[in-house]
């Protein structure tokens, strides 16, 4: 018997893979909301509320249970009684992790309050993610009632919580999440946001659609940093259980596992007929020229929208081998004849208003210097020997290790040699 304390994309996960093993499972979580997110069928099985560690103590002294703990990253007063209460008890307890970090992505603080302080003396518009708990701390930012703009669920106690506070209520943002990169970006540049503060929450939490709206917007987005704890990711947790109790379940059962958020990400190699097909690439200085000289190979049609290009580009268009538009990216039309749409300028900003335009009307997206806005990895091309093929690292950002590999397997396929 597993008793999992959940409330999250990762308890619902962990459920699933359990309970499609033949394992009986009992969920724990502390609200309605909490219970609403894990799949209807699991309901039976699920306890509603708040437990102490007293509580939790007796709880698991009345039967033979192994606990998995899929609290949020930043639910440490129930991790903590978690631990303490299987420490005293004798129950195996297991911390399923959130595999993805903010590290170098953003600023980061080590506290809430360091980052009302930080806002303090700070001018324009703020977006709290945070949720509804650590609202008081932010009250000390100057004009906040005006100024802070909180997003929150849609939860009658949370909203008189804001009021309470002083919070404006015209700017409170009521709505369930997990939100698109496109509604946060719309939302953004909707109350003209400077500053968004978020936690660590990883993919499962939308961080990673928060984050990249924010840059996309030109926002500053300061991350309260996650605990330091031990635990397990998803995939190191199942080999965890298939070593203490016997369980061996099917590797399907991470379909509903946010990938982005996985130790184990890796993209799917498929191969395109690009003959015919419109690609847009938007940039004209080195990475852009790379971009058209390996597509020139593969028979579509390239259109090349710039500021400025390298003259090799200026005489490939001379020549009729692709199309090339100088403008303004700023004040681009995108329309949907683009199959894919590759942004290769040296801005990150405008990097990130490509990749969103380009969604929009459909298209395959790669940008050079953001894999996390990218539908896919653009490859080093290996050909020879009667293959082909194109190869990236295994986290699509080690282009050292791509080209030194592509180069290495080039020679192979050019000796010929029998594999």
């Amino acid at each position: 018997m597993f008793f999992i304390f959940a409330g999250t994309t990762e308890g619902r996960l962990v459920w699933s893979y359990l309970t499609q093993s033949g394992e009986k499972v009992k969920i724990f979580v502390a609200t309605d909301y909490g219970k609403e997110v894990l799949p209807p069928e699991s309901w039976d099985d699920t306890c509603v509320g708040r437990l102490d560690k007293t509580v939790l103590i007796a709880l698991l002294s009345e039967e033979k249970v192994a606990v998995i703990d899929a609290t949020h990253p930043y639910a440490l007063e129930i991790t903590k009684n978690l631990r303490d209460a299987c420490q005293i008890t004798g129950t195996p307890y297991y911390r399923l992790l959130r595999d993805f970090k903010a590290d170098g992505m953003a600023e980061q603080f080590e506290t809430v309050s360091d980052v009302a302080d930080f806002l303090s003396d700070k001018e324009g518009n703020i977006l709290l993610t945070t949720g509804s708990k650590d609202l008081e701390v932010f009250t000390k930012i100057k004009n906040f009632s005006s100024r802070v703009y909180v997003r929150i669920l849609p939860m009658e106690g949370a909203v008189e919580r804001c009021i309470s506070l002083g919070y404006s209520i015209k700017n409170l943002i009521l709505m369930q999440g997990p939100f698109s990169l496109e509604l946060n970006y719309a939302m953004m540049k909707q109350i003209k946001t400077k500053f968004m503060v978020t936690k660590d929450t990883g993919g499962a939490g939308g961080f990673y659609e928060k984050i990249s709206a924010a840059t996309a917007a030109g926002v500053t987005t300061l991350v309260i940093k996650r605990p330091h704890e031990d635990g397990y990711c998803f995939e190191e947790l199942k080999k965890v259980l298939e070593k203490d109790f016997g369980i061996k379940g099917d590797t399907f059962l991470t379909h509903n596992y946010n990938l982005k958020d996985s130790s184990l990400q890796k993209r799917f190699p498929m191969f395109f007929d690009l003959t015919g097909k419109n690609v847009l690439i938007v940039g004209g200085g080195n990475v852009g020229l790379r971009r058209v000289k390996t597509l020139l190979n593969f028979g579509c049609l390239i259109k090349v929208v710039c500021r400025t290009a390298k003259e090799e580009l200026i005489n490939l268009a001379h020549e009729n081998k692709i199309s090339l538009e100088i403008s303004n990216i700023d004040n681009y039309h995108f329309n949907n004849q683009f199959f894919m749409v590759i942004a290769a300028t040296d801005d990150v900003e405008v990097n990130s208003f490509i990749a969103l335009s380009a969604k929009k009307i459909g298209a395959l997206v790669n940008v050079a210097s953001d894999p996390n806005l990218s539908d896919f990895f653009f490859p080093a091309i290996i050909q020879g020997a009667g293959v082909i093929g194109g190869i990236i690292s295994e986290n699509g950002k080690n282009h050292k290790l791509t080209a030194k590999k592509a180069s290495e397997l080039r020679v192979f396929l050019e000796k010929g040699v029998n594999l």
